[in-house]
């Protein structure tokens, strides 16, 4: 019985590390107790004494993973969404961070254009229009954001 309580607590503390290293979401939590060889109860438990501390929280992870990205590697609104999709964030939440953050996928646009214009400032007018269209598009980017941005 002493054993196991201490393996619990060793994996508390690791567990602990983990998830405060940075916010993280719920499935990669799950994935780490999978890395881990974790048995399902244990886990459980261990997620829900995480919430209880306000350390797992799917919610507080896409709002900082979205102000991360806005501040320092922009993405489109579809990258984003398909970032957090593959960290078990849905849909419906991004979209509502989104709101309440304020996203503006049109400035960022024009940031990651003004980053990289020196790939087309020898560029005649029409093929800077062009290149710079499917650069974002190749980011994510809506036309009618690439039209707001290149026009």
């Amino acid at each position: 019985m002493k054993k196991i309580d201490n393996q619990l607590d060793v994996l508390w503390e690791k567990c602990v590390k983990f998830a405060t290293l940075r916010p993280r979401s719920e499935k990669e939590l799950d994935y780490w107790f999978e890395k881990k060889n974790v048995e399902k109860v244990s886990a459980q438990s261990l997620k829900q004494k995480l919430r209880d501390f306000g350390l797992l929280d799917d919610r507080e992870f896409c709002e900082w993973w979205i102000t991360q990205r806005m501040e320092f590697r922009p993405r489109s609104r579809r990258a984003l969404i398909h970032e957090l999709s593959q960290k078990g964030i849905k849909r419906e939440l991004v979209e509502e961070v989104l709101k309440t953050l304020g996203f503006d996928e049109v400035s960022l646009a024009k940031r990651i254009i003004e980053k990289n214009f020196y790939r087309w400032e020898r560029l005649s007018e029409r093929d800077r229009k062009r290149k710079i269209g499917e650069f974002l598009n190749r980011q994510g980017y809506s036309w009618e954001v690439i039209k707001k941005v290149s026009g």
